[in-house]
């Protein structure tokens, strides 16, 4: 909307449009409000679009009554259309609640109810002044604004202003656009709510610095939400703050970038002139620095030596380090070998095969420099960057690689000249040193400019104390001018001299003698000549000289009194020398020996022989030969034995082979062999351990029996000590009284505990006799030992025998005497598994009873054994022991394969048999076959007296349960027998008195009942405490059967059971259970009682349809004379307990499925 200012510049009158269709009151009201203030100046409109139109001429609307067609309302909305700011009043004579809301709602700027009087005018006038002066002032402040923000707009920099309350008055363009901030979005709000991370900024601070200083303020900060520099310029006045910003991060990051480079140069001065860092730390500091400088991820310095092999490398992210070694074929780097191809590669250049290490990865920019050594291209140094927002490479970078590549390139040529410089001196150096003689070099003035170890030696100093120096400070005056006179004849002379012999004083003051030989030598230069003096101590040699002529002297005497016979022929077979003991034995001198032969010499033509053949024969093989035995016929006929060795041999004085013999008379030591033989012949048929030891009982010799007991050989035990087969058992105490016995001298025998090689201790009786030399002297120990370990275990094993037998004869049960003795072959026989079997008459078969621990694994529970199944059944039917010492070889061999291989069984009378069993063949022997058949003898005899014993208990049991009964049947004869007598005798006696028949039979009656009452007592006195035999009964066949021995009537007997299942019972006795509790149902069911009988998991069941038990009366029922049938004795239920109590069961009363009784029967646990 376009707006003019209203009255012009600084005019005072205020133009008011007044809308209202009534033109005579909008006359009256103009004149009116003229005349309340001389500034308003009204012009009226009597339609909406006149005053739509003439709004731009105003200062002021004032809407009336309704205008044709439109009310006040929809006026002053149409006004507002037009001009937003322009100030409306409403006057109207409707004022009411409804349109002052109406009027607000449409933008209204005040509202005046027109009323009586003149005083609604004045308050009109005021107000359209008031509005109008502030509608003029504002528009005032827009223009300037505008033209401000059109000032503002033509500045380059992001500008904004803030009022005193830090509200944003004016938010530029470019501070929009650097922000994402627009002005409409931003001005009128506090700069710190729209940008709260700038509170505590460094702006934050200099702005409050400015706006409370009122000074002008310039800093540069780093804006991190958006990441660039800035300048800020900040002008403070008393409204607020003009702030420029102008973005600066180009020209940082070029003072940045300057500032890198300085400090990359900087360091690279730190790095190349680093004296204390190795060249590797160089080469890596390089790389470090090049990566930081390019941006790159990764640096390598590589040497070209036939490939390319990695020198130093910074690569995080790459596993190669230094050493690796890649081809380089067809890549830039075999380019960069070659001087002519360019030495600065980018990324358009290379592709991601074309690098030997960055093969696999994807490569941005790359640069590569190829380093210049003094013999050609050494390598290459190269970075290179993986990510797609790796930095290009500016000129400076690629500069500051040359700079990188000519240094390594410098550094390398410096290090291999230097390297090649030392290497040779050290090698001069090194060949000097090691040289015997000394050698120096002496300039004109006699100082030394270089000598060796052994010219320094001469004056006892080092080689860089005597560079530099001269004779004259530490040899003696005479030797010094001697030294002098010969080199200065050579250096002025230019000829060279040699000194066959020179004598000197060293530093310890010894007289020393050399060959010296000087030769003159010229500088580079040719300006100047010097001495180089060569001299070799020739002392020693001089000294030996003199040692070797009295060492000749010496060696003859000594060779003259060697007892062997010492001699030297030629090739010819003349002695060339020959000792005083050869002289002898020829019966002649040395003089007359030495130019001799044997033929000439020898008293044997056929010796003589042998002994030319010999020599010959090592003169031509260049062998030693030795003769172990050959005979010497000596001038009085006497055969001597002799021991020979001949070598060859070459004279000194002459280029002739000849051989050198010793023979030694061995006459006497072969006797003493043959005595020995005998003596080692004995002692090794002994059938004892034998050794010796030295008096550090160092052992020194073992026989074969010792080797045997011990398992040790002769060469694992020779140079060790006893304690070799020490086993420690008996303690320091006894070894040390052995030890002090035999140091006295006296013979220690005692028994010992030893260890075998193997680990196993043994038993030894052992004899140490200490051996005296000539002069009493104890010079060895002789130790004799006899290996009891059998004898002692067998001690051991009837020890626990007769321990076992004691155990056995108290054991009180068959099983626990079972459990005993299997025990006892296990750990007492030392037998390996062991088995019990008791035989069973009702089975008639071998049932396992006990089973030794290492026989339950072994063998996973042994079956019970039936008539000729296998060798346990023979051996218990034969009565007759049994050893097999391969069972899979003998008939009795299980068809099952069995972990054991040897087994022996012994009967245990008519009780069983016991058997032992091993998985090795022929496990037993004559001593574990005895001592198992006393042990089993042993079984027997207790197992015997345990059933016997145990048949005298059940049989006290018996007598007492019998007196028990006893005391029973007298209760039930004195009460139960009592009542039908007493009703017998009376009926008997009414009819005697009436002779009525009706009292005989009720008479017969209780006899009747006492007869029945007599059986039952009988029955229960009768039966046995306990079943002995017992076998499989069909408990359909005895329920059947025992169903037809009672009157039943018209009972019925259903059996749930099939005829083929059966339980461990009686047969008799289980009939008679059942007989019982038959009559039991019927008696107490009734005649038409429905029983039913079948199995259960562990017994069986009896049950009935009658009226069955009270919970509280089944306790009860299976006592002595309990009853709830006046007609019944009382005992069926207790006679049914009793049998059930013989056979194991436990007898039990519960409720039938049809309300009546039911028993059951189950086998107690064992």
């Amino acid at each position: 909307m376009s707006q003019r200012p209203s009255g012009g510049g600084g005019s005072s009158t205020y133009h008011v449009l007044y809308a209202d269709r009534d033109g005579d009151f909008a006359g009256f009201l103009g004149d009116r409000l003229e005349r309340e203030d001389r500034r308003l100046e009204v012009r009226t409109v009597d339609t909406a679009q006149e005053a739509t139109e003439s709004l731009d001429a105003v200062d002021c609307v004032v809407v009336g009554s309704r205008l044709r067609g439109i009310d006040p309302i929809e006026t002053i909305e149409r006004v507002r259309e037009r001009a937003p700011d322009l100030p409306v009043v409403l006057f109207t004579a409707r004022g009411s609640e409804s349109l002052a809301s109406d009027a607000i709602s449409a933008g209204v700027s005040d509202y005046v109810v027109r009323e009586p009087g003149v005083e609604q005018y004045r308050i009109l006038a005021t107000r359209l002044v008031n509005l109008a002066e502030g509608y003029r002032a504002e528009r005032r402040a827009t223009a300037a604004t505008e033209r401000l923000a059109a000032v503002y707009e033509r500045i380059d920099d992001a500008f904004y202003a803030v009022d005193d309350e830090w509200r944003v008055t004016y938010w530029n363009e470019r501070m929009a656009d650097r922000t994402g901030v627009s002005a409409a979005d931003i001005v009128g709000d506090v700069v710190w709510d729209v940008f709260p991370e700038m509170v505590d900024s460094e702006a934050y601070e200099r702005y409050h610095e400015a706006m409370t200083t009122q000074q002008r303020v310039t800093f540069q900060t780093y804006v991190e939400p958006l990441e660039y520099w800035i300048e800020v310029r900040v002008f403070p006045d008393e409204d607020g703050l003009s702030i420029y910003s102008r973005e600066i991060t180009d020209r940082k990051d070029r003072e940045r970038a300057l500032e890198r480079r300085s400090e990359h140069l900087r360091r690279l001065h730190e790095i190349t002139t680093d004296e204390t860092a190795s060249f590797d730390e160089q080469l890596r500091e390089l790389l470090a620095l090049g990566r930081d400088r390019l941006a790159a991820d990764a640096g390598i310095v590589a040497e070209f030596d036939d490939g390319y092999t990695v020198r130093a490398a910074d690569a995080p992210d790459l596993t190669v380090g230094a050493g690796e070694r890649f081809d380089m074929t067809g890549t830039i780097c075999a380019e960069m070998s070659d001087r002519a191809v360019d030495t600065v590669r980018t990324a358009t250049d290379v592709i991601a095969d074309a690098h030997p290490v960055y093969r696999d990865r994807s490569v941005e920019t790359f640069v590569g420099v190829p380093i210049d050594a003094s013999d050609g291209v050494y390598g290459a140094i190269s970075f290179a960057g993986f990510d797609d927002d790796s930095p290009s490479v500016s000129e400076h970078d690629r500069t500051f690689v040359r700079l990188l590549a000519q240094w390594i390139g410098r550094e390398v040529s410096r290090r291999a000249a230097s390297q090649k410089a030392q290497t040779n001196e050290r090698y001069l150096r090194a060949v000097i040193d090691a040289l015997p003689q000394q050698v120096f070099v002496k300039d004109s003035g006699g100082r030394y400019l270089l000598a060796n170890g052994a010219a320094a030696d001469v004056y006892g100093i080092s080689p860089a104390e005597l560079e530099g120096s001269t004779d004259e400070e530490y040899a003696k005056e005479s030797d010094h001018r001697d030294f002098r006179a010969d080199d200065l004849s050579v250096i002025e002379s230019g000829e060279a001299k040699t000194i066959p012999e020179d004598t000197f004083v060293d530093a310890d003051g010894e007289k020393q003698t050399v060959r010296t030989e000087i030769q003159p030598l010229e500088t580079p230069h040719g300006d100047e000549r010097r001495a180089l003096v060569v001299a070799t101590d020739i002392t020693e040699r001089k000294r030996l000289e003199q040692q070797l002529d009295r060492s000749r002297k010496r060696l003859r005497q000594l060779v003259d009194l060697l007892p062997q016979l010492v001699f030297a022929k030629g090739e010819s077979g003349e002695y060339l020398f020959a000792n005083e003991g050869l002289a002898q034995a020829y019966g002649t001198t040395v003089e007359a020996i030495e130019g001799a032969t044997d033929a000439e010499l020898a008293n044997s033509e056929t010796e003589a022989e042998q002994f030319r053949a010999d020599d010959r024969e090592v003169i031509e093989s260049g062998e030693p030969k030795t003769i172990p035995e050959e005979t010497l016929t000596y001038p009085d006929g006497e055969k001597r034995v002799l021991e020979t060795r001949k070598i060859p041999f070459e004279p000194v004085e002459s280029d002739d082979r000849a051989v050198l013999g010793v023979a030694t008379d061995i006459t006497g030591l072969k006797e003493t062999e043959r005595e020995l033989r005998k003596f080692e012949k004995a002692v090794e048929s002994a059938g004892h351990g034998i050794y010796i030891t030295d008096t550090d009982a160092t052992i020194e010799y073992v026989n074969s029996t010792f080797e045997e007991i011990t398992g040790y050989s002769a060469d694992e035990a020779i140079g060790e000590t006893p304690r070799l087969i020490r086993s420690d058992v008996l303690g320091e105490a006894y070894y040390e009284e052995m030890w002090n016995t035999i140091l006295s001298g006296e013979t220690w025998h005692a028994e010992i505990q030893d260890r075998r090689k193997s680990g196993e201790i043994y038993y030894a009786d052992q004899t140490i006799t200490p051996i005296e030399d000539d002069s009493g002297e104890i010079e060895a120990f002789v130790a004799i030992q006899r290996d009891v370990t059998e004898r002692k275990r067998l001690e051991q094993r009837l020890r626990g025998l007769h321990v076992a037998s004691q155990e056995l004869s108290v054991a009180e049960t068959v099983p626990e005497i079972a459990e005993i003795a299997v025990d006892a072959v296990e750990d007492v026989l030392e037998l390996p598994a062991a088995t019990l079997w008791r035989y069973d008459e009702s089975a008639d078969e071998l049932v396992p009873t006990a089973v030794s621990e290492t026989g339950e694994r072994i063998v996973d529970s042994p079956p019970a054994i039936s008539r000729d199944d296998s060798l346990p059944w023979w051996v218990f039917e034969h009565r007759e022991m049994r050893v097999v010492e391969d069972i899979t070889a003998t008939e009795h061999a299980e068809d099952e394969p069995s972990p054991l291989r040897s087994s022996m069984a012994v009967p245990v009378g008519d009780i069983g048999v016991i058997a032992a069993g091993s998985v090795d063949v022929a496990a037993f022997d004559d001593i574990d076959i005895d001592l198992f058949q006393i042990l089993s003898g042993a079984v027997e005899a207790a197992m015997t007296r345990a059933e016997r014993e145990q048949q005298l208990r059940e049989r006290e049991r018996e007598l007492a349960r019998q007196n028990e009964r006893l005391d029973e049947f007298a209760s039930v004869v004195a009460h139960d027998l009592r009542n039908p007598l007493s009703i017998a005798i009376g009926m008997l006696d009414v009819a005697h008195q009436t002779g009525a028949d009706e009292h005989f039979r009720k008479a017969d009656d209780a006899l009747t009942r006492i007869e029945e009452l007599i059986d039952d007592i009988l029955t229960l006195a009768r039966q046995p405490g306990t079943v002995t035999q017992t076998s499989a009964v069909s408990l359909a066949t005895v329920a059947r059967e025992s169903w037809g021995y009672v009157r039943t009537g018209n009972a019925d007997l259903i059996v749930d059971c099939e005829t083929s299942e059966t339980i461990e019972a009686n047969r008799d006795r289980l009939a008679q259970l059942l007989e019982n509790l038959f009559r039991n149902a019927v008696e107490h069911g009734g005649e038409d009682v429905t029983i039913r009988i079948g199995t259960t998991a562990d017994g069986f069941y009896v049950a009935d349809d009658g009226v069955g038990i009270p919970e509280d009366a089944r306790d009860a029922v299976f006592e002595h004379g309990y009853t709830t049938n006046d007609g019944g004795t009382g005992l069926g239920l207790s006679i049914v307990s009793d049998i059930a109590a013989a056979h194991g069961w436990t007898p039990s009363v519960t409720e039938s499925e049809s309300g009546g009784a039911r028993f059951e029967f189950h086998e107690r646990p064992t």
